[in-house]
């Protein structure tokens, strides 16, 4: 079987985030037009670095999907699909920043 590691020089980070993402054929689409370079693939594979330290894999799929307020009702595979995976990495860890949290 191919994979996007065959094809292009970031396509491990292609696979891995449309595996740990749980992506539909769909949605890998949108991730697969996006151009990533060298900055763009280690942000992509950073925001997910979190995602799996921080959140069951059971769940990440459903992370992923659910609109976030603080986003204006945008998802963080919203933001994925923009392309912007800085904002996307900086999103993540602003997500998981537990000296913001108040008990």
């Amino acid at each position: 079987m191919f994979t996007m590691s065959h094809f292009h020089p970031e396509g491990h980070v292609y696979d891995r985030t449309i595996e740990i993402w749980g992506l539909s054929p769909d949605e890998a689409q949108l991730v697969l037009d996006i151009n990533l370079d060298p900055a763009d693939a280690s942000c992509l594979a950073k925001a997910t670095d979190l995602l799996v330290h921080y959140i069951r894999s059971d769940k990440i799929a459903d992370v992923v999907r659910k609109p976030a307020p603080r986003l204006g009702g945008l998802t963080l595979l919203d933001v994925l699909s923009s392309g912007n995976t800085e904002f996307l990495l900086r999103v993540c860890q602003d997500m998981f920043r537990l000296e913001d949290a108040s008990f």
